[in-house]
């Protein structure tokens, strides 16, 4: 609305006017909506990503999907992650439909991309933290890992899981029980119980 363009012609935005169909084939969204704004992907060094104390980072390896790339960032800043690391081979989190799907988290959460798995681990584990995978085929339980400090979660790719390399450099390798029929659970939905089951740890809640 005109408050919106005030607002951004006084931070010195600059402000363009297009038809509102060139902007609906621009976005292919619907419903159309009446703005766009085009910003500087921001990318955090992996290495700044331990510079904050009692740190929570989520590192997801070669996720394929976008939308689980959106999913992630939203879970993660729900969870109060103090930071996402995506590895290199996997989809781009700055993409039309992983901002969508991340619903503003994007904006909020530091992410750095195309970052090496095993070299993040071996930073984390130097900070300090705990560095903690999931994997269907694992026997440690998820709440049986002490994730109440500075802590790493790990999920691997949507098919193949956590890499040979990621599990043989972390501390823990946990499951997440499955009552059902099948036998895991999507990488958003994984990561979510972790990071939440991380979050239950470090506020001291039983």
């Amino acid at each position: 609305g005109g408050n919106l363009l005030d607002q951004s012609a006084s931070a010195g935005v600059e402000v363009g006017v297009v038809s509102a169909g060139l902007l609906a084939k621009m976005l292919e969204a619907k419903p159309t909506p009446a703005c766009l704004a085009i910003v500087k992907q921001r990318h955090t060094p992996v290495d700044q990503m331990f510079c904050a104390g009692n740190a929570l980072i989520l590192l997801a390896e070669c996720i394929e999907s976008e939308d689980n790339l959106g999913l992630l960032m939203r879970t993660a800043e729900a969870a109060g992650t103090t930071g996402v690391i995506l590895t290199e081979g996997g989809a781009d989190v700055f993409s039309r439909r992983a901002v969508r799907g991340s619903r503003g988290a994007i904006f909020s959460v530091p992410v750095c991309v195309n970052a090496k798995a095993g070299e993040a681990i071996d930073m984390a584990r130097a900070s300090g933290m705990s560095t903690i995978a999931s994997s269907a085929h694992a026997e440690e339980g998820h709440t049986q890992a002490d994730c109440s400090g500075s802590t790493m979660i790990i999920v691997g790719n949507e098919h193949r899981g956590i890499s040979a390399a990621v599990r043989s450099v972390v501390e823990h390798v946990v499951s997440i029980p499955m009552h059902g029929r099948l036998s895991s659970l999507n990488v958003a939905v994984a990561a979510g119980v972790l990071l939440y089951e991380a979050a239950r740890q470090r506020a001291g809640r039983p």
